[in-house]
């Protein structure tokens, strides 16, 4: 098994970062992809997830059953101020975390799926390396929403967590890949990022 220290004799070291492991594309995504580097002698791939369920190499996750149990419980805290009348999933990321201190000797971070209080928003701007963001679905580039069907705030929630990220994006190192030409379009398409360079890639949630 290789080693989950940082830069361990490696050219590259690339640290993931997503909500969990298992359970839905985005997970079955980054778990290929840290499979594949895992591979490559030159580079040394770090899996961090908030909830971890198998036992995957280099995978990193809540060591306690205390940081299991907060992990699983911060989605919950900012219900109350989410309009429960609106149907569809929103995350408002605005709970602090840990991940830049803790990835901060890696060369890449590359966020996956980060919804449901993974980091704070705010924290991609001081993140020390460049930034991956791989959009598994339409959070990135959209208000609190991860499905809609408009291209455009739709009520006050949303139109906050969209002025948050076109501050917050104007001051971070990021690099958006698409998974799908979809994807790619809604991308460019966004007042929040279609000024931003996309790569668009095969797809990786399916």
């Amino acid at each position: 098994m290789k080693s989950n220290t940082l830069n361990s004799g490696y050219e590259y070291t690339v640290a993931h970062i997503s909500r969990k492991d298992s359970g839905g594309g985005a997970a079955r995504a980054v778990v290929r992809l840290h499979r594949s580097l895992m591979k490559c002698s030159e580079i040394q791939s770090l899996l961090y997830v908030a909830v971890k369920h198998l036992e995957e190499a280099n995978t990193i996750g809540p060591r306690c059953n205390f940081g299991k149990a907060i992990n699983a419980l911060r989605p919950h805290l900012l219900k109350p101020i989410i309009d429960r009348r609106q149907t569809g999933l929103r995350s408002l990321n605005l709970l602090p975390s840990r991940w830049p201190s803790k990835i901060k000797n890696a060369d890449i971070a590359h966020l996956h799926w980060i919804g449901s209080e993974t980091l704070r928003l705010e924290e991609l701007q001081i993140f020390r390396q460049p930034v991956v963001w791989t959009c598994h679905d339409m959070w990135p580039f959209s208000g609190c929403r991860h499905v809609t069907s408009e291209m455009l705030p739709s009520d006050w929630l949303d139109s906050w967590v969209w002025r948050r990220k076109q501050k917050t994006y104007a001051r971070s190192n990021i690099h958006f890949v698409a998974p799908s030409r979809w994807i790619q379009d809604r991308i460019r398409q966004s007042e929040v990022t279609k000024t931003w360079d996309v790569l668009h890639k095969y797809p990786s949630d399916y």
